[in-house]
Parts: C-alpha cells; sequence; structure tokens
C-alpha cells in the first residue's frame, strides 16, 4: 500500500482516499471528560468527502 511522503506513519492512500487513526489518551480529558478514552479516525475519500468518527467511553457518573 503506497504511502504519504510527507506523513508516512499515520496517512494511508487506499484507492485514491486518505485516512488517519487516532487514540484518545485517557490521561487529557477535564471537566465531564475526566476519564475518556477510546479512538477515532478520519477518512478522506476519493470525491474529498470527510469522514470523521469517534468510539469512545466515559466513566460512570458516581
Amino acid at each position: 500500500m503506497p504511502r504519504c511522503p510527507r506523513h508516512p506513519n499515520p496517512f494511508r492512500f487506499r484507492r485514491r482516499a486518505l485516512s488517519a487513526f487516532l487514540t484518545i489518551v485517557p490521561t487529557s480529558g477535564m471537566g465531564e471528560l475526566t476519564g475518556i478514552h477510546g479512538a477515532g479516525g478520519i477518512t478522506v475519500d476519493g470525491e474529498g468527502t470527510h469522514h470523521i468518527w469517534f468510539d469512545y467511553e466515559l466513566p460512570a457518573a458516581g
């Protein structure tokens, strides 16, 4: 699979689409987001449409 020469690690071309994956750092949330953890990503399809997703969890309110 060809890789973008400027960003060889997180970005990959797939059939003229660009995608990236991210991790939500567990200790990065503040206030109501304290304890958040999970992942997400972005894909730009061949027509230039951006698709962003997040899969995350928050601790139960106590």
